[in-house]
């Protein structure tokens, strides 16, 4: 009768053990699906005290070496900047706060904050106005507004599913906000799961909304051809980097090292175009900023030096703006057709390039 007993403990023992691995294994897959990490599109600081020296880009120039002019502002248009938040600096709310609306999938809070930084420098690049420098590093779109949407956390991690959620949020609210241009310099590596075709969805659906979304290509330092999401959806407008920080002749102008480039395995070619995005100083975050504890911005250094392709996608990204605003009545897809055509071919591989270094000349 003992001997009975102990077989079937064993027996309970051995079940519930499997058990606990199973729903342990589950689980790992659960994260591994649902988990992104934005180290392939992860800005490099390098924090200076003189932002006019050599070898950095001020917006002035950036501005210059893509030919935007001062007609246009982006005024009266909206991007929405899918990233890791927007933190209220002097350059995007004075004299008058150009943060129309934040959304926190992350900690649900209600008022603009970024604890990370890499949104706020893309949202600057955007849409600063030069406030804090006197115009010296006043972003592509200075008048237009923006929506910060936050869905990495404070070390760049972000769910597959708030990506997802707020790319709805924006289709639910695009007329409300006249949301015309979308900014995601996220990367997914392409899994062909099921979160990767519901974010494809998602996607295709805002874009058939007449919003243009421009994501970035990547920072693959390794050269390992990595591909990622959303970069690699046909319709989505993928910008990689050009490597200068001096003004050239534009077909002079190379890829930048970091910068990726792929074709994966339906044929689709990535970068479409490539914009300046080397040392490129932009509006700099309080990380530890709390909105309802703190109402005016501390910080005693408000500009910083970044690189990468997500820099590239804001200029980008600002362009389209402009080019909204010159043309308030013509689809999106008219206005990503004029920013390819507007490109110019560089030294450097087609793959590596697409179409080109962007130069609007308007």
């Amino acid at each position: 009768m003992k001997f009975k007993c102990w077989v079937l403990l064993i027996v309970l023992i051995t079940i519930l053990l499997c058990f606990s691995i199973f729903l342990y294994a589950s689980s790992l897959k659960k994260i591994e699906t649902n988990i992104i990490v934005k180290r392939g599109h992860e800005s490099t600081k390098v924090k200076k005290e003189n932002y006019q020296q050599d070898d950095v880009l001020n917006l002035e120039t950036v501005r210059k070496m893509v030919g935007v002019r001062n007609k246009y502002t982006g005024k009266n248009v909206t991007v929405a900047v899918i990233d890791s938040g927007i933190y209220p600096h002097n350059d995007l709310i004075k004299p008058h706060n150009r943060i129309i609306a934040f959304k926190d999938f992350v900690n649900d809070a209600s008022l603009p904050y970024d604890d990370n930084g890499h949104g706020t420098a893309i949202s600057g690049i955007i849409a600063g106005n030069g406030y804090m420098s006197k115009g010296l590093h006043k972003g592509i779109a200075p008048e237009c507004n923006l929506i910060g949407i936050k869905v990495t956390n404070k070390n760049g991690y972000a769910e597959i599913d708030n990506i997802i959620k707020a790319l709805k949020w924006i289709y639910d609210n695009q007329k409300k906000y006249n949301v015309k241009i979308v900014n995601i310099s996220i990367g997914l590596k392409n899994t062909n799961g099921l979160k990767n075709d519901m974010l494809m969805h998602s996607i295709k659906k805002v874009i058939n909304s007449n919003i243009l979304v421009v994501s970035s290509v990547g920072n693959d330092y390794s050269k390992n051809k990595t591909v990622y999401l959303p970069a690699a959806f046909k319709d989505v407008l993928t910008v990689g980097s050009i490597g200068n920080v001096h003004i050239k002749k534009n077909n002079k102008y190379r890829v930048a090292p970091f910068s990726s480039y792929w074709e994966t395995k339906d044929g689709v070619k990535k970068p479409n175009l490539l914009a300046p995005g080397k040392n490129i100083v932009s509006i700099q975050s309080n990380v530890i900023y709390n909105p309802v504890v703190e109402n005016e911005m501390t910080m005693k250094v408000s500009y910083d030096e970044v690189s990468g392709t997500s820099e590239s996608s804001a200029v980008v990204s600002g362009i389209a703006a402009l080019l909204v605003e010159k043309y308030p009545k013509k689809s999106l897809i008219f206005i990503k057709k004029i920013i390819l055509n507007s490109c110019v071919k560089i030294q450097s591989s087609t793959l590596s390039q697409g179409k080109g270094f962007i130069y609007l000349n308007n």
